[in-house]
Parts: structure tokens; C-alpha cells; sequence
């Protein structure tokens, strides 16, 4: 019984789980790091430069200290898998970065991402673009801030941002508002549904008794089954020889009183 208690709860910890990510991460186009190069190779005119993490401004905790990879060219040119930055990343740089996890788990750069761009251009870096760094940090300490909110409050702040003066705080709450609308009228939002949704029943069958053997009745011996027949008195086998003696004897007295009448 305990197992399947315990099964049920943690099906039930996956669900919250699993909504507590998808809010959380909707504030933003993609994941946000502070990240420092940490080595740098130069490939016959590509730079290619490996990134650890230092800090994760927005996204799940455990991309600390991960590292990533970033390729360019030396010229500033992009080009396939490489990315348009210039002057190429030295070592011992650092920057705020746009990463994603692909499907294999593997941590990149976030190349490709319109709606990103269309709100803040990344990378930034240090100490090269400390004015437009300071602008970036504020705004994701905004994020940060409404992330750590319910739905609800979420959407009243974003609200509240949108005739903001700050022409990037503005953008960033045109463009989350109406993604905070879907999800607060999604079946599954904590709006609608206090609790997670109903895990799965499990049917818990119960291991069946074993069969008692029944007892048969213990037969009885013959003697106790049926009546034992008392053998037939002796009596009457032997009482009709007597009864014809007893006949004759009195015919042959009658005939004998006869027979002395009649010489009379």
C-alpha cells in the first residue's frame, strides 16, 4: 500500500513540476547566462571559444558552470554555425548570453531567435558595451522579479509595464503579456487548477487469501452409518414346528373321543 501512495505522489510532483517550468520560462525568448571564455582557438581565421557559465540570470539552476561553445570569424563575419560578433571573444571576457538546450541535452549559443532580437540584441559585452550591459541587467533583474510571482501577479505587473516609459521594459511586456494571457487560460494553469491534475488511478489488487482446506466429514464406519439388523430371534423360526405339534395332539385326542363315543 505504502509503494503505491508513494508512486502516486511522485506523479503528482511531476505534474507541479512540469507547470511550474513552462510558466517560468515563457518570460523570455530563450535562456539567459553570464558566461566567461575560458579558453579561445584560432582555426586558419575562425575563433572558436569555449564559454563556462557563472551565473544563470534566467533558466534552470543546473546550466551553472556548464560550458558552451561559440565560433566566429576573425573578420566578423558570420557564416554556417558561427556567429556575427566583433572583435572576436578574448579570453578571460565576459557577457551576457542567449543559450538553449537542444534536444540531446547539449548546451549552444541561441543563434536564431527574432523575438529575441526584436527586444534586446545579445550578446553583450564587458567591458566593451558597459552602457547597453547595464540596461540588459536591469531587465533581467525585471524577469527575475516576475518570475519568482504566481500567474496572477505575473500578469498584473506585466500590465502595469506596459506604458512604461523605458522603451525596453515596454517592449519586453508588449511581447509576454499576451503569452502570459494563453497560459493563464490553459486548462492546466494554477488559475484554473489549485491543485495538479489528477494522477492516474492505480489499481491495487490484493494478493487473494489462500484457500483453507476444507475439511471433509469424517465417513462414518458401517456399523455407525446403518443400523446394525439384530439377527432374528430364534423364537419364531422355532414356534410354528411347536404350533403343528400342538394341532396334531389335539386332532388325535378329538379323534380318539371319538373313537370311544362311538363303542359306547
Amino acid at each position: 500500500m505504502r509503494k503505491h501512495v508513494f508512486l502516486l505522489m511522485v506523479m503528482q510532483f511531476t505534474s507541479t513540476t512540469a507547470q511550474t517550468t513552462e510558466e517560468r520560462y515563457v518570460l523570455f525568448p530563450t535562456l539567459l547566462v553570464d558566461a566567461s571564455v575560458v579558453s579561445v582557438l584560432d582555426d586558419g581565421g575562425t575563433i572558436r571559444a569555449e564559454l563556462r557559465v557563472t551565473d544563470v540570470l534566467y533558466g534552470p539552476s543546473t546550466l551553472s558552470n556548464r560550458t558552451f561553445q561559440a565560433s566566429m570569424s576573425s573578420s566578423g563575419q558570420g557564416g554556417v554555425g558561427a556567429i556575427t560578433l566583433y572583435p572576436p571573444l578574448k579570453l578571460g571576457e565576459n557577457g551576457i548570453w542567449p543559450v538553449q538546450i537542444d534536444p540531446s541535452g547539449v548546451l549552444n549559443v541561441d543563434q536564431i531567435s527574432p523575438a529575441r532580437e526584436s527586444l534586446v540584441h545579445l550578446p553583450c559585452r564587458l567591458p566593451q558595451e558597459k552602457e547597453r550591459w547595464e540596461k540588459i541587467s536591469d531587465l533581467v533583474k525585471l524577469i527575475r522579479t516576475v518570475s519568482s510571482v504566481d500567474l496572477a501577479k505575473q500578469q498584473e505587473i506585466v500590465t502595469t509595464l506596459l506604458g512604461s516609459e523605458n522603451e525596453w521594459t515596454r517592449r519586453w511586456a508588449e511581447y509576454v503579456q499576451p503569452r502570459l494571457k494563453d497560459l493563464i487560460n490553459a486548462p492546466t494553469s494554477k488559475n484554473h487548477e489549485t491543485s495538479p491534475p489528477p494522477a492516474p488511478k492505480t489499481q491495487i489488487i490484493s494478493t487473494p487469501k489462500p484457500l483453507q482446506a476444507v475439511q471433509q466429514p469424517t465417513p462414518r464406519n458401517a456399523s455407525e452409518a446403518k443400523p446394525t439388523k439384530s439377527a432374528p430371534s430364534e423364537e419364531p423360526a422355532s414356534s410354528t414346528p411347536w404350533s403343528i405339534i400342538v394341532v396334531l395332539i389335539v386332532a388325535a385326542i378329538g379323534l380318539l373321543w371319538l373313537l370311544v363315543k362311538k363303542r359306547k
